[in-house]
């Protein structure tokens, strides 16, 4: 079964202060290793990006399908702001197709 995925987040936190934060996201896919879904474009100085990208990806029946969604600032060189893994399955089966998560502190956050 095909579903679309699309991500945005909120109240990302500036880094040491800085007055600049360029967040993309990657999303993989945790069943078969760390299988890159997609990359988000880098949306320029933004605490609440709403990036536009749809990534389709295939939920096989009866098997859980955890994914890992990484979101990195550009402009300080990727730094990892944070990280979440969820299963597919707990968003399909939902009444409201959606999930919301705090991100767990990237590295040197």
């Amino acid at each position: 079964m095909k579903v679309q995925l699309s991500l945005h987040a909120t109240h990302l936190k500036k880094r040491f202060g800085s007055r600049r934060l360029d967040p993309y996201a990657i999303i993989t896919s945790d069943t078969d290793g760390d299988t890159e879904i997609g990359r988000t474009k880098i949306i320029t100085n933004a605490t609440d990006p709403n990036w536009t990208e749809v990534f389709d990806y295939e939920l096989q029946e009866g098997l859980p399908s955890p994914i890992t969604v990484k979101v990195l600032d550009e402009y300080h060189n990727d730094h990892e702001m944070g990280v979440v893994t969820f299963d597919l399955w707990e968003v399909y089966n939902s009444d409201l197709k959606t999930k919301g998560e705090d991100l767990n502190r990237g590295k040197g956050a």
